[in-house]
């Protein structure tokens, strides 16, 4: 018979371990993302939740970050109760998928640092051909789908549906209306 014990420390495995680490982080995580919900619901207050027209600019936060905050608080309770997830052995990730992360979040605050200086196509084509090259797509295929995710996209938005975006330096679109 086994022994009530065993259950309790396989649910709850001493901080120590490798284990007991990511179950840490793993409800630090967690709690993060409550907490994220929490003040994305709060500072939508701020806006206007409802106009005459339909929903207002605080309806999707308001909604979406109390979504995040309940789902959030939701996984840290089932943790809580040792109903988490299997947990790797190894917490952080081998070197290649290292790298490549760390790759998408410079290529994310690159975007964020020069889309208002080099304008919405530039940065964008910069960003998804790194991207893709990273996770060795070919590089004619890169190309066309940089070129289309940048230049296309760009000019559904701006040119169908009105919505601005950050412009090229010195007119270099100018003749497509980017």
């Amino acid at each position: 018979m086994a022994d009530p014990m065993d259950v309790q420390t396989a649910a709850h495995p001493p901080i120590g371990t490798a284990r007991g680490l990511a179950l840490a982080l793993f409800r630090l995580v967690a709690l993060a993302f409550a907490l994220l919900g929490l003040w994305v619901m709060w500072q939508a207050r701020d806006l206007v939740y409802y106009t005459p027209v339909g929903p207002g600019p605080g309806f999707f936060p308001m909604w979406l970050g109390g979504v995040l905050g309940l789902l959030s608080l939701a996984i840290l309770g089932a943790s809580l109760l040792g109903r988490s997830p299997a947990l790797p052995e190894r917490i952080l990730p081998e070197r290649t998928p290292a790298i490549q992360m760390g790759v998408t979040f410079a290529a994310i605050a690159f975007f964020a640092l020069a889309v208002e200086r080099a304008g919405f196509v530039i940065t964008m084509f910069l960003v998804l051909i790194v991207l893709m090259l990273m996770n060795r797509v070919r590089p004619l295929t890169a190309l066309l789908v940089a070129l289309g995710g940048s230049v296309g996209v760009a000019w559904v938005f701006v040119q169908w549906l009105g919505v601005f975006l950050p412009t090229t330096p010195f007119g270099l679109l100018s003749a497509i209306g980017l």
